[in-house]
C-alpha cells in the first residue's frame, strides 16, 4: 500500500511539473503554451460520434495537436502558426481568429480559413487592441467528424496610437452628431456604407472591417453599425440568419428594420463607390422578409411602420409616382371600389412606400383624389398597383369590407388575379353577403368561389361582367339579388347549393347551365334554364333537367366515368358532352333526340355504338374520326357453320358480323376488301388465318384471355372484351 501511494505521488508531481513548463512562453518557432491539447486545460478533445471515429479511439488512435507560433500577433502584424499533429494522416485544418467580446457573443470571429489540408495559418493583420482568440478545429478526412477542438488567446494592449473599438465608434459619433435620433442613425448608416467595401474572399468578420479596415462581409457592417449605434445611445438589435446578418434600430419608440450590407451594392474594391443606396434604411419586418431575408420577427420588437422610412423622410419617390399618376387617375375616375388595377416594373419597396404615403400622408396625396376617402394599395405578388373609394369600408388586404353586426358584407377586391376567392372571414367575422353592385363590370374576373358562410348576394353584385366564365357557390346561400349574374356573356356555368330559396329578377342569364342537387326546389323557381345534377343511381353521368314551362325533361348531359366502356341510359334525351373520359366503347340509346354540335368524343375511345337512324351520332363520330357501329345492322351467321373458308366473304358488304361458338376455323381472305365495320366472336378457340382479314380493319369483340383474342390482338386489329 506504502509503495502504490508513492507511485501516485510522484505522477502527480511530474503532472505539476508539466503544467508549470506548458505555462511558461516559449522562444518563436518553439512550443508554445498548452501545445499538448491532451494537457491543455482550454482545449477539448472531441468525444467520436460516428462508428468508425468509434473504433479509431477504441483502437488507441485518438489525435492531439501542437501548436507553434511563427510570427507573434500585434500592431500591422498578422499572426501566424503551424499546427503537429500527433500521428500522420490527412487531416483537414480550420482555423478562426478574432477579438473575444461580450458584445456580440458567438460572433466573435473576425478572420478564418476555411478547413483544408493545409496546416499553417496566416491571421489578419491587427489593427485594434482586444483580447483575441485562435481556435483550431481538425477534422477527420474519411468521415468528416471534429477530432479535435483547440483554443488559445492572446491579449493586445489599447495605447495612444490605437484606441479601443469603442473608442473609435464614440469619435465618429462626435462628427455624425444629428439634430434627432433618426438624422444620427441616417447619417451612421451612410458612413458605414461609404467607408467600407463587401469582402468577395468572405474572410473577414469583425466590427474592426466597418470602423478600421475598411472591407469585411455582413457581419462587419452589421457589428460596426451596431457599436455606432451604441456610442449614439440609440437602441439597435443584431439579427444573424444562417448566411446573413443586418440591424433593427429604435428611433423614437418605433423599431425598423436596416441592411447596410446590402444597402452597399456592387463587386467593388474602394469604400465610395457611388452606389450606396438607402433601399433598405427603416423598412418593415414585411418587406425585409419579402427581399428574401429569412428569420422569424420578433415579438419583442416589431417593425410595422414606415413612418420613418427614407423616401418618407427625405422624398425621392416622385420618380416611380410619376411614372404612372396618369393610369392611376384614370383607374380613379371610374369610380369602382378596388376594381382598378394597373401593373409596373418598380420594386416592392417602391410601391409599398408609396402607398403608405399616399395613405399615411395626406398632404402627398394627388390632387385627383380631392377629399375622397381612399385606400391606395400594392399587391406583391404580381408588381400592381390599386386604388379604392373606400367610403367608410375597411380594408383587409386585399379585400374591401363593410363590418356589420352579424357578418362582414365584402365590397371590393384590390388584388389582381382573374379568380376571385372571397375568404370566411373578414375583420374577424365571418362572410355573409356580397354588397349590391359590388363586382358590377368588373373586367378582371373569369372565375369566382364562394365560400360557405355566404348567405345573400346582393343586386348586381357580379352583373355586366365580360369575363366571368364560372361561379361556384358553396354551403348556405339562400337569397340571389336582382340582376346579381346578368349580362354576364360567358358565364355558362353556375354551381348553386341546395339551401337558395330566394332568386332575384333577371338574377341568371338565359341559357346558362346550372347545377344543383337532385332535390333541389330550384327547378320550378328558374324556369327556362337548364339545371344540372348527379344521380347516385347512375353515378357515370351528370344529368339535366331541360325547363319547358313547368315541366322538366330529363336529359343527358357530361361523361363522368372512369370506366372504359359505358352505356347512355334509355331515359336519355340530349347529350351534351362526354369530355375527356378515358373510354374505349360508348353506346348510345334509340331515345336520343339531340347531340350538342360542341360535344367531343375522347381520343381513347375505339368505337361509338348506335343505330342507322341516329344521323347525329354518326356525324359525330365521323367529325371526331371514331369509327360508328351500327347494332341494327347486326348479321349472325348460323350455328351449323363451323368453318369459314378461304375468301369466303371477301369484298362482302357486310357491316356487323357475329361468328357463333361453333366456329372451328377462318380461311384465308376470309373477310378481306370486305367494309365490314365490326366482327364479334363468341367462339375461345379458332384456327384463326393471319390473312383473314387482309385488306379490312374492322373493330373485333371476342373474350378476353382466351385464344381467339391473342390470335387478333397479334393480327393488329382493335380489339375489345365482349
Amino acid at each position: 500500500m506504502i509503495r502504490r501511494v508513492s507511485t501516485v505521488l510522484l505522477l502527480f508531481l511530474l503532472f505539476v511539473l508539466l503544467l508549470g513548463t506548458a505555462s511558461a512562453d516559449a522562444p518563436e518557432g518553439r512550443l508554445t503554451p498548452g501545445l499538448d491539447v491532451m494537457r491543455e486545460h482550454a482545449a477539448v478533445v472531441v468525444k467520436p460520434t460516428t462508428l468508425q471515429a468509434v473504433r479509431k479511439a477504441a483502437a488507441g488512435e485518438t489525435l492531439t495537436i501542437r501548436l507553434y507560433k511563427d510570427v507573434a500577433p500585434a500592431y500591422g502584424v498578422a499572426g501566424q502558426w503551424h499546427v503537429v499533429p500527433s500521428r500522420e494522416g490527412s487531416w483537414r485544418y480550420e482555423f478562426y481568429f478574432g477579438e473575444w467580446s461580450s458584445e456580440f457573443g458567438d460572433s466573435w470571429v473576425i478572420h478564418r480559413q476555411r478547413a483544408g489540408a493545409s496546416a499553417s495559418y496566416t491571421g489578419c493583420v491587427i489593427v485594434a487592441p482586444g483580447d483575441y482568440r485562435l481556435l483550431i478545429n481538425v477534422y477527420d478526412p474519411d468521415t468528416g467528424e471534429r477530432l479535435v477542438q483547440s483554443s488559445y488567446r492572446y491579449t493586445i494592449a489599447a495605447d495612444e496610437d490605437h484606441p479601443t473599438l469603442d473608442d473609435l465608434a464614440a469619435r465618429i459619433v462626435a462628427e455624425q452628431q444629428g439634430a434627432t435620433q433618426y438624422e444620427t442613425a441616417l447619417a451612421l448608416y451612410d458612413w458605414v456604407t461609404s467607408h467600407m467595401y463587401y469582402d468577395d474572399s468572405l474572410s473577414y468578420y469583425g466590427a474592426d472591417g466597418a470602423l478600421l479596415r475598411g472591407y469585411g462581409v455582413c457581419d462587419s457592417y452589421s457589428k460596426g453599425y451596431c457599436l455606432l449605434l451604441k456610442a449614439a445611445g440609440i437602441p439597435y438589435f443584431r439579427i444573424s440568419s444562417s448566411n446573413h446578418a443586418w440591424n433593427v434600430v429604435q428611433l423614437d419608440g418605433q423599431w425598423y428594420q436596416a441592411d447596410p450590407t446590402w444597402d452597399d451594392p456592387g463587386s467593388q474594391t474602394v469604400p465610395f463607390s457611388g452606389l450606396e443606396a438607402h433601399e433598405y434604411f427603416c423598412i418593415t419586418d414585411d418587406l425585409m422578409l419579402r427581399s428574401g431575408h429569412s428569420y422569424t420577427p420578433s415579438s419583442e420588437r416589431v417593425c410595422d411602420s414606415l413612418a420613418l422610412n427614407y423616401y418618407v423622410m427625405n422624398g425621392g419617390w416622385d420618380a416611380w409616382n410619376l411614372d404612372f399618376q396618369a393610369s392611376i387617375q384614370a383607374l380613379w375616375e371610374q369610380g369602382l371600389y378596388g376594381a382598378g388595377a394597373y401593373a409596373f416594373g418598380e420594386t416592392e419597396r417602391h410601391l409599398t412606400i408609396l402607398a403608405w404615403i399616399y395613405n399615411h400622408r395626406p398632404e402627398s396625396l394627388p390632387a385627383w383624389v380631392g377629399s375622397t376617402p381612399a385606400t391606395f394599395y400594392y399587391v406583391f405578388e404580381t408588381n400592381v398597383f390599386s386604388v379604392a373609394a373606400t367610403q367608410g369600408r375597411q380594408v383587409e388586404q386585399p379585400y374591401l369590407y363593410i363590418a356589420g353586426a352579424e357578418g362582414a358584407t365584402l365590397s371590393g377586391y384590390l388584388g389582381f388575379g382573374d379568380t376571385l376567392t372571397i375568404p370566411d372571414t373578414l375583420g374577424g367575422l365571418p362572410v355573409t353577403a356580397v354588397e349590391a353592385g359590388a363586382f358590377h363590370g368588373d373586367t378582371r374576373l373569369v372565375k369566382v368561389e364562394f365560400p360557405g358562410t355566404l348567405t345573400a348576394v346582393g343586386s348586381d353584385a357580379f352583373s355586366a361582367c365580360p369575363n366571368l366564365q364560372l361561379a361556384v357557390v358553396d354551403g348556405a346561400l339562400a337569397v340571389l339579388g336582382d340582376r346579381a349574374f346578368r349580362d354576364c356573356p360567358q358565364l355558362r356555368t353556375l354551381e348553386l347549393p341546395a339551401t337558395l330559396s330566394v332568386v332575384g329578377e333577371d338574377a341568371i342569364p338565359e341559357g346558362m347551365l346550372l347545377s344543383c342537387p337532385v332535390d333541389s326546389s330550384l327547378a320550378r323557381a328558374l324556369g327556362g334554364a337548364l339545371l344540372s345534377f348527379t344521380d347516385p343511381e347512375e353515378p357515370d353521368w351528370l344529368w339535366l333537367w331541360l325547363m319547358d314551362g313547368d315541366e322538366p325533361e330529363l336529359a343527358a348531359a357530361a361523361c363522368l366515368s372512369a370506366d372504359t366502356r359505358l352505356t347512355l341510359p334509355d331515359r336519355a334525351r340530349v347529350l351534351l358532352d362526354v369530355g375527356d373520359c378515358p373510354l374505349l366503347l360508348l353506346t348510345l340509346p334509340d331515345t336520343l333526340d339531340w347531340i350538342s354540335v360542341e360535344c367531343t368524343l375522347p381520343d381513347s375511345l375505339i368505337c361509338l355504338i348506335t343505330t342507322s337512324g341516329q344521323e347525329d351520332a354518326i356525324l359525330l363520330g365521323q367529325r371526331e374520326g371514331v369509327p360508328v357501329l351500327l347494332r341494327d345492322r347486326q348479321s349472325t351467321l348460323p350455328g351449323a357453320i363451323r368453318d369459314i373458308g378461304d375468301e369466303a366473304y371477301s369484298g362482302s358488304g357486310l357491316h356487323w358480323l357475329i361468328i357463333p361458338p361453333g366456329t372451328a376455323s377462318i380461311g384465308a381472305g376470309a373477310f378481306s376488301g370486305s367494309s365490314l365495320a365490326a366482327v364479334t366472336f363468341y367462339a375461345t378457340a379458332t384456327d384463326l388465318d393471319s390473312a383473314a382479314f387482309a385488306g379490312s380493319s374492322p373493330v373485333v369483340f371476342a373474350p378476353k384471355g382466351s385464344q381467339v383474342y391473342a390470335d387478333l390482338t397479334d393480327l393488329g386489329l382493335p380489339v375489345l372484351d365482349n
